[in-house]
């Protein structure tokens, strides 16, 4: 009996773990795409969530070191471009710039706004 039962819970976590289809995890990009609600919600009035993730996925483009950056330091860069109003990586309002982290040993992402944002 407990022979049969160690086999009957084996099978059956084998099934579940083999059942269970691998959820890909969302890449940079998807993530920025999926926080639109959120991004419009920060934004003034008049501006459109939709244009901040375009330069947003244009400076992913530009700067392929972003994409290895912690994935909530650039949400966070792009939160504040969208608080502040300003637009990343165009007319010089604001650029998100991937600097090294001694202490986690990765790349994070850091806002560095530039004088037209100031002005702006």
């Amino acid at each position: 009996m407990a022979n049969n039962l160690a086999e009957r819970v084996t099978s059956q976590s084998a099934q579940t773990n083999g059942a269970a289809p691998a959820v890909p995890e969302l890449t940079l990009t998807d993530k920025v795409r999926n926080m639109e609600k959120q991004f419009q919600l920060a934004m003034p009035k008049g501006a459109e969530a939709q244009q901040l993730i375009r330069d947003a996925l244009t400076c992913l483009r530009q700067t392929p070191k972003l994409q290895e950056c912690e994935s909530n330091s650039v949400l966070g860069a792009l939160m504040t471009c969208a608080q502040l109003g300003l637009r990343p990586g165009v007319l010089g309002h604001a650029w998100v710039l991937p600097f090294w982290d001694n202490k986690s040993r990765g790349y994070k992402a850091q806002l560095v706004i530039g004088y037209q944002g100031l002005v702006e």
